[in-house]
């Protein structure tokens, strides 16, 4: 017997929280759907970041949207983010990952009602990783060689690992280039 749409969401919200994770895809709880839902409460960001609240994508669709990647150019210099991504599917590690600056996401809500959003920086890459999950592609399949660490060792080299950084590597951390 299968979920429905607004049960389901609901059920990845908990599972979500659960695991302290900021998004997740509805084939990682093992239900054939193109779902994900998204969101990081004002308690989890860093100082620099915005809260997210947490959103239901149904059948979200990546667009291009030339402007937007554009001003994000212009704004950052970037071509590419490099997000240090780890994921509930692959609990224990953490991987480089480059990602889009900035995407345009299609998408219905719950009730149907078509939706569109423009995510930058951190939020563009969650939903990317969330997205690939849609797709079969896990973050430690766009990880370079050399690039993936058990999250223990990580954390106790991050120092050495982020060389020329200011903050601290963690979940998330972008760097525009």
């Amino acid at each position: 017997d299968g979920l429905t749409l607004a049960r389901l969401v609901e059920e990845m919200g908990r599972s979500m929280a659960a695991m302290d994770g900021a998004g997740l895809a509805a084939p990682q709880i093992g239900e054939s759907v193109r779902v994900v839902v998204a969101g990081v409460s004002a308690s989890e960001v860093g100082p620099d970041m915005q809260p997210m609240p947490r959103t239901a994508f149904v059948n979200p669709r990546p667009r291009p949207n030339p402007a937007l990647e554009r001003t994000v150019r212009e704004y950052t210099g970037a071509k590419h983010i490099v997000m240090w991504e780890a994921c509930l599917s692959v609990p224990g590690l953490i991987g480089k990952v480059l990602r889009k600056p900035a995407i345009e996401v299609a998408y219905s809500d719950v009730d149907g009602t078509p939706r569109l959003i423009h995510a930058t920086g951190y939020y563009a890459g969650l939903l990317q990783h969330e997205m690939d999950h849609l797709d079969g592609t896990l973050f430690v399949d766009k990880v370079a060689a050399g690039d993936l660490f058990y999250l223990e060792e990580f954390e106790a080299a991050a120092e050495e690992v982020c060389a020329g950084s200011n903050a601290p590597c963690m979940w998330g951390e972008v760097r525009f280039f």
